[in-house]
């Protein structure tokens, strides 16, 4: 096996950052693989992907087969466009910016080598043709494809949320629309960490880390300085994260704005990880408040004295359609 270091992220499971590759051990897994509770699928390229869990997203990948599946779709999509419509004239009317995004599957973006995990889901496709004319409406699918880097390169291999690059590509996306002259400065990611993979564990019983790229100190120094984490509130309900804020003050940062998102893992409640919109909207924004929501609070934003409100999901999420607050 040639030990040389590799130019790209490796396709190794590590249980921590080895002193060298030659510690790594490359195990072969055929594509199309299951994990034991038939929730996750091994794909092309080392990547582990999501086929079922909660949401059954396999299920969102089939096209509609008869004429009343394809009444029902148009349905529920028209109902997404009018709740993002609604937030967005809400949002004029407070005379605050207004961006919404919507994630897509890892399987979307990544060519899986899986059939059933392959295109975007028919749901998604709808929103997106009828909502991406408008300036407040983010593609992060489109801010992906049109990055430099290779798709794989973008996503975490053994999990399935972005690489640090791939975060950081969608972060510079959703600033350039609220903030068109700002310039990042040059993007390197050379320092190596081990990170958790969220998928590991449903195969190997276990949670194995994998290693990861992150951007050097010198990048994060051209930034700014460390945010400040000011507020944190942890979920009173049942749900495991929803309800969780977060907020951070960055007195160095280039953009004297205060954002408040709602939204959920793809930004984080935590900005350890290069692969959180959070560490990057925390480093160029002044003020940070993150809520773990599916639905949009006005009155807190407002109350909060936002100038920019962020609403996320996933592609995944979008077979429930959430009811906002005021």
């Amino acid at each position: 096996m040639n030990k040389e270091r590799p130019a790209a992220p490796p396709a190794g499971l590590v249980a921590s950052v080895p002193d060298s590759f030659d510690d790594v051990s490359f195990v072969p897994l055929p594509i199309g693989s299951l994990s034991a509770d038939g929730s996750a699928v091994v794909g092309a390229g080392g990547h582990l992907f999501l086929l079922r869990g909660a949401n059954d997203l396999v299920a969102s990948y089939r096209r509609a087969s008869t004429p009343e599946a394809q009444a029902a779709l148009d349905s529920h999509a028209s109902k997404w466009v009018e709740l993002l419509t609604s937030r967005a004239e809400r949002a004029e009317s407070l005379g605050v910016e207004f961006s919404q995004v919507v994630v897509p599957e890892k399987s979307t973006h990544v060519p899986s080598g899986i059939s059933e995990l392959s295109g975007v889901t028919p749901l998604l496709d709808l929103i997106e043709h009828r909502l991406n004319h408008l300036p407040w409406y983010i593609s992060a699918l489109e801010a992906l494809r049109s990055h430099s880097a290779p798709p794989a390169l973008l996503w975490r291999k053994l999990d399935t949320h972005l690489s640090a690059c791939g975060a950081l590509a969608l972060s510079e996306k959703i600033v350039e629309r609220s903030n068109p002259d700002f310039v990042w400065p040059e993007q390197r990611f050379t320092r190596e960490r081990a990170l958790e993979g969220d998928l590991t564990q449903r195969f190997f019983g276990s949670i194995l880390a994998e290693v990861v790229y992150e951007p050097d100190m010198e990048f994060l120094a051209s930034l700014a300085s460390d945010p400040v984490l000011t507020e944190s509130v942890e979920p009173t309900g049942s749900g495991r994260f929803l309800g969780a804020r977060r907020v951070w003050r960055n007195e160095a940062a280039p953009i004297a704005k205060c954002v408040v998102v709602f939204g959920n893992s793809f930004f984080g409640s935590n900005p350890i990880t290069a692969s959180r919109c959070n560490f990057w909207f925390s480093r160029v924004f002044k003020e940070l408040h993150f809520v773990w929501s599916p639905e949009v609070d006005f009155g807190y934003a407002v109350s909060r004295g936002a100038d920019l409100i962020v609403g996320q999901t996933n592609e995944r999420f979008l077979t429930r359609v959430p009811v906002d607050v005021n």
